[in-house]
């Protein structure tokens, strides 16, 4: 039982106890004292019950995945790629590109693809479902001349 739970209950008890029981309602009858002391066990029960619900209930579900494929080459990573480095300089710095396109006349683009795709769902008391998709794509290239880095771009 949740600490909310337990001192409502404990301050209806300790109510109990030091009043006389409670007589049938009738609203002519009641004096300006007892109707207070209604209320505020009416007060107590309603704070018990809030208690009881937020004390843990609230979230029914809440899950999410996260998909990832390929290499996430930052700025940073690319910066350090200079012009006039070779093919060798660049695998070293970046590691192997996901896809190679040769253009002709000693030009090639090689690109590096990432993607992430996170999935995030969650419910609340039967109330609402909350679908959420979020979406990061990115492609690093690196454009050859006979074998040298000519120019670089992240998309």
């Amino acid at each position: 039982m949740s600490l909310p739970v337990r001192l409502a209950l404990s301050a209806l008890v300790g109510f109990y106890n030091s009043h006389e029981p409670l007589r049938p309602m009738n609203p002519i009858s009641l004096s300006p004292w007892e109707s207070l002391r209604r209320s505020r066990l009416a007060s107590l029960v309603t704070l018990a019950l809030l208690g009881a619900t937020l004390s843990g209930c609230a979230i029914i579900h809440s899950n999410g995945t996260d998909r990832v494929t390929g290499k996430q080459v930052s700025a940073a990573q690319l910066a350090q790629v200079k012009p006039g480095a070779t093919k060798e300089d660049v695998v070293d710095l970046l590691g192997l590109p996901t896809n190679t396109i040769s253009l002709g006349n000693g030009l090639d683009v090689w690109e590096w693809k990432y993607t992430q795709n996170l999935n995030d769902s969650s419910g609340f008391i039967f109330l609402f479902e909350s679908d959420k998709t979020t979406l990061v794509e990115q492609t690093t290239s690196v454009e050859f001349k006979d074998g040298v880095v000519v120019k670089t771009w992240i998309k």
